[in-house]
């Protein structure tokens, strides 16, 4: 399982790690925080990160289900259409979304470089930033 390493949280006290990686599918995220997390421990969370934006979705619906999501951010990773339309309900926080976008056109760059004889150890690695969606900006993600 992958560990989040303490230099990358600085100023951050990590309360728990252990249940990320159940984070696969709403449901799975909601039970969890309705069996894991005690109201006294709700009082020391001020976010939740989900590795993708199901999981934060349930997240969402466990935190409505206590109570206790106007003092939780809840943050995703994905930019699903869900995910969107949460952050404009006023639910999640935030979500990482992949730019689905500039991936196909890097593959694309890199296909053709192959097509053309280019050896693939000459081709540099392709870093895609996420755009960070938040209340802020998602109107501009959100489908027309």
């Amino acid at each position: 399982m992958f560990e989040m390493k303490p230099e990358y949280y600085i100023g951050i006290d990590m309360i728990d790690q252990e249940h990320k990686q159940l984070f696969d599918y709403a449901s799975e995220a909601y039970e969890l925080l309705q069996e894991e997390f005690t109201p006294d421990k709700y009082d020391k969370i001020d976010a939740i990160v989900c590795q993708n934006d199901d999981g934060a979705l349930g997240v969402v619906e466990a935190l409505k289900s206590a109570g206790k999501l106007d003092s939780i951010q809840v943050l995703g990773i994905d930019g699903s259409d869900d995910a969107l339309q949460s952050i404009q309900d006023g639910e999640m926080t935030m979500t990482a979304l992949q730019d689905a976008k500039a991936q196909a056109e890097a593959g694309a760059d890199i296909f053709e470089k192959l097509k053309k004889g280019t050896d693939p150890a000459d081709i540099e690695d392709v870093n895609i930033p996420f755009k960070i969606v938040t209340k802020d900006n998602v109107a501009d993600y959100l489908s027309k």
